[in-house]
């Protein structure tokens, strides 16, 4: 019998008795999707730390699939922040940086080694112990400790902030945050129903470049902050090293970055549209090679970690585009190279121009020739 793989999410704040209904409620959509000929298969749950929804998960999906549940990083983040509000601003950035690395570690093997020694730095901080004890008991050895990358194929959702959305959206267009009867919200999700369903929505199976990102790479290239460092094909390198075509080495030079007083963060030198959380934007350089990414075109990959997780990057993007690639779907740019009307123009005149002045010099020599044989049966004549 054929399979479909799906993703789950589940928002937060939600009650048992609630969240019982929603289990049971997709477990009649495994049931329809059965008997269609076609069964529903999850392989990831993401949530909130709550158990109440991890149990009735596994009560409804754990006899027939084989899932991972995975943590909200937001959620964690979040309730990071909170608990460092009176930390000194030095001890709260190092802190969230050694959250995000753990966040980004690419295999499990590498997650056991940086986790140890991190939480021994935290120790050695006296304001710290306390924190280290939190984050040890809550977010690495309990049940919620799959919040990293690793997890999941590159591109994955990290957080369930579109679930929460789309709750937003319910809440505020239709039940007008309001409790109501059950026969009239059900009317009320009917209508909401309804409504989406008049906007096809596309299902996309490979990841897009984020408006961010392109503002990114047109700053860092107007800036030469991203260069490419692929040997030309007249270099010694070339010859000796015979690089693989479609193999483009990039090297990104980072963005400095300016504290701001007013918000109590730093922010990046550039547009607005450009810039990225520190967080993020240590990524895109940490552990780079001296010479640059290699971005392999034929895969659209790189070996940054921000392309890890998001499975998109600058250094894809940037490469497709010295390449004269329109986008992340492998077309590539059609150059019109006809004349155009302004230039054909312009060209005609020069012509004109050109063919006048060479009739102007043709008439002076003309002219000189017939004044010299004048010149000449005058002086005979005198003679």
């Amino acid at each position: 019998m054929p399979t479909t793989t799906k993703w789950a999410t589940v928002c937060s704040d939600m009650a048992r008795e609630g969240s019982q209904l929603l289990m049971e409620d997709m477990e009649v959509v495994i049931i329809v999707k059965m008997s269609g000929g076609r069964q529903l298969v999850v392989k990831f749950v993401m949530a909130d730390a709550e158990a109440a929804q991890q149990n009735k998960v596994v009560r409804v999906f754990g006899a027939d699939c084989e899932f991972v549940y995975l943590m909200c990083f937001y959620h964690v983040m979040a309730k990071v922040h909170e608990k460092l509000k009176s930390v000194p601003d030095r001890l709260r950035d190092q802190v969230m940086a050694d959250v995000y690395d753990l966040h980004f570690a690419a295999s499990q093997d590498v997650y056991d080694e940086q986790v140890k020694p991190i939480l021994t730095s935290w120790s050695d901080e006296e304001q710290m112990v306390w924190f280290r004890g939190y984050f040890e008991r809550t977010w690495v050895t309990s049940a919620f400790w799959r919040w990293q990358c690793f997890h999941t194929p590159s591109g994955y959702a990290t957080t369930n902030n579109p679930v929460e959305q789309f709750n937003r959206l319910i809440k505020c267009d239709y039940t007008l945050r309001t409790k109501h009867k059950i026969g009239t919200l059900i009317q009320l999700l009917a209508d909401c129903c309804g409504h989406q369903s008049v906007t096809p929505r596309i299902f996309k199976e490979s990841p897009e470049a984020t408006q961010q990102l392109n503002a990114r790479v047109k700053d860092f290239r107007r800036r030469d902050l991203l260069v490419g460092m692929t040997p030309s094909r007249s270099s010694i390198d070339f010859l000796l090293v015979s690089p693989n075509p479609d193999v483009v080495r990039v090297l990104s030079r980072g963005c400095d970055r300016v504290y701001l007083p007013e918000l109590g963060r730093s922010r990046e030198v550039g547009p607005v549209s450009a810039q990225m959380e520190v967080n993020y934007a240590r990524m895109e350089v940490a552990g780079q090679p001296e010479g640059g990414w290699n971005v392999d075109l034929s895969t659209n990959s790189c070996g940054c970690k921000y392309y890890f997780k998001f499975a998109v990057c600058i250094h894809v993007i940037f490469a497709l585009q010295i390449k004269s690639y329109t986008g992340l779907d492998g077309k590539r740019t059609l150059v019109n190279r006809s004349v155009s009307r302004k230039r054909r123009r312009s060209s005609t005149t020069v012509l004109l121009l050109s063919i006048g002045t060479l009739k102007i010099l043709l008439f002076y020599s003309h002219y000189a020739e017939l004044d010299h044989a004048t010149r000449s049966k005058a002086d005979l004549h005198n003679d």
